[in-house]
Formats: C-alpha cells, structure tokens, sequence
C-alpha cells in the first residue's frame, strides 16, 4: 500500500510537472511575440 501511495504521488507529481513546464513555455512563447511586436511597433515609430 505505501509503495502505491509513493508511485502515485510520484505519477501526479510529474503529470503536474509536465502540465507547469508546457504552461511556462507557454508563457515564454506569448512573452517573445509581445517582445516581438514591441519592438516592431517601436522601430516603426522611429524608423
């Protein structure tokens, strides 16, 4: 029983994990385009 215990906290552990890592790349990606963007609109304004 503790042996089930321990393989299923270390199951949704790393389920949690995977789900946090695909939500900061997530994250990063939507941070790069906004960059992207931002610098865009600003090479515009003064280019």
């Amino acid at each position: 029983m503790k042996t089930e215990r321990i393989t299923d906290v270390y199951v949704s552990a790393r389920f949690g994990y995977t789900k946090y890592g695909r939500g900061v790349s997530f994250l990063l990606n939507i941070i790069k385009l906004r960059e992207e963007s931002l610098i865009r609109s600003t090479s515009q304004r003064f280019g």
